[in-house]
């Protein structure tokens, strides 16, 4: 009996912190309908979205702190159900660069949007296939671009320099059919890469296997060379995203369940959490693209649920008036 009454106290205890982790964040909703392909902010808590704008466009928004009515920034990009932009960051001093045009690798290409010049296009990469785009704390771009045979993870250290020489970190993400390539890239404060797998089982190397899950690329050299390991294999992982305390934020499936949620990794390692308890939609091809995250602050991009119109862009802020100086 006594074993019982322990074990009831553990179970109830188990409960009551995840339920409190949960309510510690409030969902609202941003926008609806848009059919979201990428989110990022800027050094100042700004929120920039992809999104569709008119027949085969997408365009370029902005929440102010995150709040609001979105303002648009760029219009008329290349966008649709099996074209769609899906790299957006932003540089500390504004700038805005997007990937796009995935119908062939000679129309591939970076843009770049002069944040002093009123958003000012400026082509500064082109001729391949590019996915996912993240800076690092020293400014420095990092795409994931095809190589003609598999996806790279491409350093550029002077990104607004037209056709600057990149450096490939690691070119060993294979490519196939179907959901075919990596959308998602991040970088930790430690230089540690984090970079969404593809999801095919088909026409994949023995090394990825097919299975998605998440690539973690480690230096011990300050960015010179990196090793992989899998931070997992079996997830399927539409969209990653570090926050300044590097805590990973996934949205993926977790076996033996395929819907997508949201998932926390403390300090980018371990077994993930459930962050968010809801599932995210995910009729393929609109499927959740994106994570971003300021101050505690968790944005993220619903996918479209094949029902009604679209997707969702959520924001998840924390229950207390004043946000923790150290994540929760």
């Amino acid at each position: 009996m006594k074993n019982f009454y322990l074990k009831l106290k553990l179970v109830l205890l188990f409960v009551v912190v995840n339920i409190t982790a949960f309510a510690q964040y409030t969902a609202s909703i941003l926008e609806t309908g848009k059919l979201n392909s990428a989110i990022a902010r800027d050094v100042s808590g700004n929120i920039y979205t992809t999104r569709f704008q008119a027949a085969d466009k997408y365009e370029i928004v902005k929440y102010t702190n995150g709040t609001g009515t979105a303002t648009v920034v760029y219009q008329n990009i290349v966008g649709n159900g099996s074209d769609l932009p899906y790299g957006l960051a932003i540089a500390s001093n504004g700038d805005i660069y997007f990937s796009s045009e995935m119908a062939s690798a000679a129309l591939g290409k970076i843009t770049r949007l002069n944040a002093s010049s009123s958003y000012a296009a400026t082509i500064v990469q082109t001729g391949r296939y590019f996915t996912g785009l993240t800076f690092d704390n020293q400014n420095r771009l990092y795409a994931l671009e095809y190589t003609g045979s598999s996806y790279a993870v491409v350093r550029y250290s002077n990104p607004g320099t037209i056709n600057s020489t990149g450096t490939a970190l690691y070119s060993s993400i294979s490519s196939g059919s179907g959901r075919s390539y990596p959308t998602s890239i991040s970088v930790a404060t430690n230089l540690t890469i984090y970079c969404n797998n593809v999801f095919d089982t088909n026409e994949l190397d023995e090394e990825d296997n097919g299975k998605g899950g998440i690539i973690k690329l480690t230096t011990s050299d300050s960015g010179a060379s990196y090793t992989r390991t899998d931070l997992n294999t079996t997830n399927f992982t539409s969209a990653l995203y570090l926050d300044e305390f590097n805590n990973l934020y996934a949205i993926e499936t977790v076996a033996p369940s395929t819907k997508y949620r949201l998932h926390k990794y403390t300090n980018g390692a371990g077994t993930p959490v459930q962050f968010h308890n809801a599932d995210f939609a995910s009729a393929y091809p609109y499927l959740a693209y994106g994570i971003t995250a300021y101050n505690n602050i968790v944005y993220a991009i619903d996918g479209d649920d094949g029902v009604n119109t679209g997707s969702r862009l959520l924001k998840l802020a924390p229950t207390d008036v004043t946000p923790p100086s150290v994540s929760t």
